[in-house]
């Protein structure tokens, strides 16, 4: 029985240096098909998946107004459109910007100090190649007694641009060193799990 992330390469083989794997997942973000697609089409059908989602936190007490919030790996960026909606200061980082919402960073060093944000998003787990490392960074940024969300994708089929395939939840749990699980449990909405993709949320307290 799979109980851990388990890694995958493109072609059955590594990479030969990190700059390899940055080029190969920039072919997707780039892709003018997906970004036309994710720029207009979809555009405002997730950014009023996403509100919905952050709105329900805020109304838990988990997402106060005015919160600096980061997310990661942010493409076109209309999560961080809709924590601003709500009320929050958000920014998003990406290996390919979309100002102003977007800005050009890397999942595994982030150019922001320790303590940052009080809330951190992200839906790429199964596109980190290091996925602890990846955890680490959002562990680094975040405040203590603050709160980071992660949507995944358990037990679907990846597309060539997935790094690890995510079998359960507690695998991804396990690459936090700092914090805590509040929330751990299938997300239910059927329109995240058709258009976003996704069908697992944490939501992990930094200690």
């Amino acid at each position: 029985m799979m109980n851990s992330i388990k890694m995958r390469r493109i072609i059955g083989k590594d990479y030969k240096n990190y700059e390899e794997y940055i080029k190969h997942q920039k072919e997707k973000t780039n892709n003018p098909t997906k970004r036309k697609k994710w720029l207009n089409k979809e555009w405002d059908m997730k950014i009023n998946i996403f509100r919905t989602t952050f709105q329900y936190f805020k109304d838990e007490n988990i997402l106060k107004e005015n919160m600096k919030c980061l997310c990661f790996g942010a493409r076109t960026g209309q999560e961080v459109v809709a924590l601003n909606e709500i009320g929050m200061k958000a920014i998003g980082i990406d290996i390919v910007p979309e100002l102003p919402y977007v800005i050009e960073g890397d999942i595994h060093d982030v150019d922001f100090g320790d303590e940052s944000f009080d809330f951190v998003f992200t839906n790429i787990v199964d596109h980190s190649i290091y996925p602890e490392k990846f955890m680490n960074e959002i562990e680094r940024v975040l405040k203590p007694e603050c709160y980071s969300l992660i949507h995944l994708q358990l037990n679907c089929k990846s597309d060539k641009y997935a790094e690890n395939d995510i079998y359960n939840s507690e695998s991804v749990i396990k690459l936090f060193k700092n914090s805590q699980v509040i929330v751990n449990r299938e997300i239910s909405e059927i329109c995240t799990k058709e258009i976003i993709g996704m069908n697992w949320e944490l939501l992990m307290k930094k200690n």
